[in-house]
């Protein structure tokens, strides 16, 4: 995380129209985000048979990033998706 952020935000773009779920995993420096450092709070980034999706990160668990620390991407599911992108939308705090 190259500086504090507060996420309020975020997009998925996916290619071909698909299937998708994306979770955000976040931890602090050293270690490397796994399953159990899940942010979403069970509310995972997601497109449902669809190119594009957005939504809001009122009800995650976290939302507040601090400089230094991972941040780690996981894709959960995925049916025909060839290209997925994903943007994180916040305050830099």
């Amino acid at each position: 995380v190259p500086a504090n952020y507060n996420l309020t935000d975020w997009e998925i773009v996916v290619y071909p129209a698909a299937t998708v779920s994306v979770d955000v995993r976040y931890d602090t420096f050293p270690h490397f985000p796994t399953g159990a450092d899940s942010i979403t709070g069970g509310l995972p980034i997601t497109t449902t048979a669809a190119l594009s999706n957005t939504g809001t990160t009122g009800s995650w668990g976290t939302t507040a990033l601090v400089i230094g620390n991972r941040i780690q991407l996981a894709i959960t599911a995925n049916d025909v998706a060839t290209s997925i992108a994903v943007i994180l939308i916040g305050d830099k705090s």
